[in-house]
């Protein structure tokens, strides 16, 4: 599928670990993968898929810190991980890098520390 451009699969219920066949996909624009029972850490490679310019994994059982490596999505327009009440740390300042960026979600998850300018 290394032409596939958008993967919709929220609302179901997946189980488990964050798909790790989904890495193979290349040329990602959407990811919705919100509202399932998904569990894990964020993977860090979703920080290599360039073209991404949403992502949404709200109300998912995902776990741990949001990685750095998610700041070098430079086209990224939407980020949501609302409701994964198992994310913690501190709020990136990687995200300040992100200047696409038109809508951001981070309710009911634990994060702390300042909000990065």
């Amino acid at each position: 599928m290394t032409k596939l451009e958008f993967l919709g699969l929220g609302g179901n219920q997946i189980r488990g670990p964050l798909l790790s066949q989904v890495k193979i996909v290349v040329d990602y624009r959407l990811s919705i993968l919100y509202g399932n029972m998904m569990t894990g850490t964020i993977p860090t490679w979703l920080g290599s898929l360039s073209n991404l310019t949403w992502l949404s994994m709200s109300n998912n059982n995902l776990q741990g810190p949001i990685p750095d490596e998610l700041g070098s999505l430079s086209m990224l327009k939407l980020l949501g991980f609302e409701g994964c009440n198992g994310l913690n740390g501190i709020i990136l300042n990687a995200f300040s890098t992100l200047t696409n960026l038109e809508r951001i979600s981070l309710s009911y998850i634990q994060l702390e520390g300042p909000i990065p300018e």
